[in-house]
């Protein structure tokens, strides 16, 4: 992101800005949606005890938002109620152990009510692009990867217009 602030004012100074910003990407007008599924962390013990744990992730282009960002809405249905989780969406499949671009403690933590449902609707900025994988994690006490109790592979699909 940084390159393009430097480049900008070059280009405009060149003439050459409308073939800089078109070479942008563009905008996706589908989703990003998995079923969320619990994953034992087997070094650790942190999954071990999780016995129920499933949901929904849907990610769609925040409309209201700038550029990049992405309306993340997450449904949770969890074993352990009154508990706070933390996510993160990040490249590739569940467990590839790839780094999330925002990290989950700046993220507004999913917060599991005492009927052991969880529900959070946030706008995110992150580049996503409908050619590549991502994934949702959800861990509990930490935010590496041992402590990764469910996950759900995101698959994009165009919407209906």
């Amino acid at each position: 992101m940084a390159r393009y602030s430097l480049l900008v004012p070059l280009a405009v100074a060149c003439g050459a800005a409308p073939a800089l910003l078109g070479a942008q990407a563009p905008i996706p007008v589908g989703r990003w949606s998995a079923n969320i599924r619990p994953t034992l962390a087997p070094s650790s013990g942190i999954g071990a005890s999780t016995m129920k744990m499933y949901g929904s992730i849907n990610v769609t282009p925040n409309r209201a938002g700038a550029a990049g960002s992405w309306l993340v809405e997450i449904r949770l249905t969890s074993d352990r109620p009154s508990e706070t989780l933390l996510w993160a969406i990040a490249p590739g499949r569940c467990q590839s152990g790839a780094v999330p671009e925002v990290q989950p403690n700046q993220l507004a933590p999913l917060e599991v009510r005492a009927n052991g449902n969880a529900d959070i609707s946030a706008a995110v900025t992150l580049s996503m692009n409908p050619s590549d994988s991502y994934h949702l994690d959800v861990f509990r006490n930490g935010q590496q990867q041992e402590h990764v109790i469910a996950c759900a592979s995101l698959r994009y699909s165009e919407q209906k217009k």
